[in-house]
């Protein structure tokens, strides 16, 4: 086993690949891509603009999207606080649901990486500039700019399914704050907030998981806990 971190703030226990995740990598322009496995939410694929190689920088923001449906964008920037690299970066954390396959990548001949999310949405970022244009069965806004002030820089609204939201947190994940709000939302909007600790299970380690794994499961808990037209 090996743990896999990010400028020391989120760390994940990661096991050897399976079969269903095999190990791609992809770099070409400024996309830099990978997938593996982690122990909890399972297959996952991560993509991020590697920036100018000329002119290296800890300012990116890289997206990860799981099996579980987990999709989440962490930021890194510059910092000249040397006690603390955890509040140089952050988190904004969102779940697709429903779910049905594992996440995946394609190339096209127009320059594009297509990333194919767990919940089939299709995920589109620009091979020559690195960039995330769009998010397909929803709206989606993405600030040019990376800072820690913008919650991410990354929102969604009118999503086709069940959007979890749980927000943005500074040097560190707002999943694993077990008192923490998750907003939940369709195509007609928000509907309903959610304490963390109703819908995600903790373990010791701080790692979390959807209390409702299965598609079924989650649908019948928001019919009686967010009952919604």
């Amino acid at each position: 086993m090996k743990i896999i971190c990010m400028m020391f703030a989120f760390c994940f226990s990661t096991v050897a690949l399976s079969s269903e995740c095999p190990e791609k990598s992809f770099y070409q322009g400024r996309i830099e891509l990978r997938t593996g496995v982690s122990r909890i939410h399972g297959c996952f694929l991560a993509i991020r603009d590697s920036g100018d190689p000329l002119s290296p920088s800890l300012n990116y923001r890289q997206y990860y999207f799981y099996e579980s449906g987990m999709f989440f964008v962490f930021v890194s920037t510059e910092t000249d606080n040397e006690k603390d690299d955890r509040m140089a970066t952050g988190a904004r954390v969102y779940f697709f649901r429903p779910t049905g396959q594992l996440p995946d990548y394609s190339v096209t001949p127009e320059g594009q990486v297509i990333v194919q999310t767990a919940g089939r949405q299709q995920a589109v970022f620009s091979i020559e500039t690195g960039t995330f244009l769009s998010l397909s069965h929803a709206e989606i806004s993405i600030s040019p700019e990376i800072a820690l002030g913008n919650n991410g820089g990354v929102e969604i609204s009118k999503f086709d399914g069940v959007l979890l939201d749980s927000g943005w947190r500074q040097g560190g994940m707002p999943t694993t704050l077990p008192a923490g709000i998750t907003r939940v939302s369709d195509l007609t909007g928000p509907f309903c907030d959610l304490r963390n600790n109703e819908i995600f299970t903790y373990f010791g380690s701080g790692e979390f998981r959807l209390t409702h794994r299965s598609d079924s499961e989650f649908a019948d808990f928001l019919a009686v806990r967010c009952p919604h037209p």
